[in-house]
């Protein structure tokens, strides 16, 4: 199964009603009540119907729970202690009626079109479970950072790509609401990575599809999960590591000739980025299908830097807690 660029274009003359699937869109907000308007205003704006938002407050304390207030005779809304985003995701995924579900972080919002053109997709291909699309990178205070209109696919399984380097953004994606039926929930027992770890366990049984073109104003800002890099450290290794121990990964290579560089590239690219668990396992996993050179170089070289790097924190930490005692 390869991943693949749909073409889909937004529908201008969609069937009537009754023969269109009806789409549920969940947003899980903890503490975004300055964006979550503008959230949910791109989802009732979307020029699709038959269309269910469900909002999981989750437990927040700031304005969210006001903001809501106003949109009471429009959307569906779920109030819990706070218990993370996997479980909020997952509570309104349960709460919601569609056949189609899209999710949406309260601080991300969703461009003209972007409903239609994926239920398109979901129309022409019986195999496809989960629709991406591109994107625009905006930051806190809605400037364009830039364009992934196409996000790049780094290798044709959609498998290996995601444990490369995922090109799929959570809030912009719809996916067959039995997919969730055969798999099961998100994993709540994860901080960070949630969607990363589904799109991994989707990519083994059902096709992964993209529409090009930007249908997504993703947020980036000091107070997301993706700018926490220790907890995205550690989810991502929870959620790897076992992957290449089982030989899942590498049997997802089977048959192309370069998988042994290609898991010592991977193994350089995430120790540079600090994930030293993750890239050691991947090159001795590379190291065990046979030579790449000059990758598994460049994987060990990588390795030593960034325990030298380790090393001179450590030793710096240590001079500064000794001159402060």
């Amino acid at each position: 199964m390869t991943a693949y660029s749909l073409g889909v274009p937004t529908l201008k003359d969609p069937p009537q009603t009754a023969s269109r699937p009806l789409v549920s869109v969940v947003i899980p907000v903890y503490n975004q009540g300055h964006y979550l308007a503008a959230a949910i205003e791109s989802v009732l704006g979307q020029d699709y119907e038959p269309l269910e938002l469900v909002v999981v407050d989750d437990g927040s304390t700031d304005s969210s729970s006001d903001v809501l207030r106003g949109y009471s005779d429009r959307i569906t809304i779920i109030r819990q202690p706070n218990r993370g985003a996997a479980n909020a995701l997952n509570r309104g995924i349960d709460a919601a009626q569609g056949e189609l579900v899209c999710w949406l972080s309260a601080d991300d919002q969703f461009r003209p079109g972007k409903i239609g053109a994926q239920v398109a997709a979901f129309a022409a291909d019986a195999d496809l479970w989960l629709c991406a699309t591109g994107y625009d990178v905006v930051d806190a205070r809605d400037r364009l950072i830039r364009r992934l209109p196409e996000p790049s696919w780094r290798h044709p399984d959609a498998f290996v790509a995601v444990f490369w380097q995922n090109p799929i953004n959570g809030s912009s994606v719809m996916v067959r609401r039995e997919v969730f039926d055969r798999l099961g929930s998100f994993d709540t027992t994860l901080r960070a990575d949630v969607d990363g770890e589904m799109w991994l366990r989707i990519a083994p049984h059902g096709r992964i599809g993209q529409i090009d073109g930007s249908y997504l104003r993703y947020r980036v800002h000091d107070r997301s999960l993706s700018a926490n890099r220790a907890l995205m450290v550690e989810s991502m290794t929870r959620v790897r590591v076992p992957y290449v121990a089982d030989g899942t990964l590498r049997g997802r290579l089977e048959g192309d000739r370069r998988a042994a560089a290609i898991l010592a590239q991977m193994s350089a690219e995430y120790g540079w980025r600090g994930y030293r668990e993750l890239a050691e396992a991947l090159l001795r996993e590379s190291r065990a299908l046979g030579s790449a050179r000059p990758s598994q170089w460049l994987a060990d070289l990588v390795r030593l830097v960034t325990r030298w790097q380790a090393g001179r924190r450590i030793a710096r930490r240590q001079r500064e807690s000794l001159r402060g005692g």
